[in-house]
């Protein structure tokens, strides 16, 4: 698996940090089969894939000597959807004391993705930075740009989940609801092969109201209704 970049861990208050990594690493040195090091602060390793567990608990990837931290307290992973697309980082929130993002206090459950450069805060016990390998950084170009935007309560983002004929989907994330969510965008210059693009909305969102999915929760319906009933064709004119 590649390397996609790395978790920057500082330890406060003395608290003891214990990593394990099934990958040979020059800060997680091996030690026939899954490799460990006890240290105050270091570079973890993220993979294509991978996922870090981080909390108390002896089943932790990443175990923090701290009794403000709790058993599991967060889990941090990669997921890559399409081949052509770099590889996404999301963390989720499992503790009962909170975890700081960037300075914002995230909600128990609540799922967010990480950018180069982002900051987590285990109160009292570490801080995290997550920070990509420059074979995944992303520099802007004028075509990216453009979708970068907020429409409405909607900030649209960059990161790319995948593509096709008819446009791409992106992560959105909303100034309403906590989370993250995914977008659909189709330039403008393509709603001309729908003779009605109002009907074409409507048709599509009746669909994806009807999807039945592990990943959807129920009860969290009116959240993907009300997305729908945001969809914009934003893009080149």
């Amino acid at each position: 698996m590649d390397c996609i970049g790395f978790l920057n861990i500082i330890s406060l208050s003395s608290s003891k940090v214990i990593c394990f990594s099934k990958h040979n690493s020059v800060n997680v040195p091996s030690n026939q089969g899954d490799s460990c090091k006890v240290v105050s602060n270091l570079k973890f390793p993220l993979f294509t894939q991978s996922v870090a567990k981080i909390g108390r608990g002896k089943l932790c990837t990443i175990q923090i000597n701290n009794l403000a931290v709790s058993l599991h307290h967060l889990t941090i992973w990669s997921v890559q959807f399409d081949v052509d697309c770099k590889p996404i980082v999301y963390v989720i929130d499992n503790s009962r004391n909170g975890v700081l993002h960037n300075s914002e206090e995230m909600q128990k459950g609540e799922i967010r993705y990480l950018r180069h450069g982002d900051k987590l805060e285990l109160k009292t016990a570490c801080t995290i930075e997550f920070f990509e390998s420059e074979s995944c950084s992303v520099i802007d170009s004028p075509a990216m740009s453009q979708v970068t935007q907020s429409v409405n309560e909607w900030q649209i983002s960059s990161i790319k989940l995948g593509s096709g004929s008819f446009g791409s989907v992106h992560i959105a994330r909303s100034l309403i609801h906590k989370g993250a969510f995914a977008v659909k965008i189709i330039p403008k210059q393509k709603t001309s092969r729908f003779d009605n693009s109002k009907v074409f909305q409507s048709r599509e969102a009746t669909l994806l109201l009807k999807i039945n999915h592990v990943c959807i929760p129920y009860g969290q319906a009116s959240c993907l209704e009300l997305i729908i009933n945001q969809y914009r064709f934003i893009g080149d004119e």
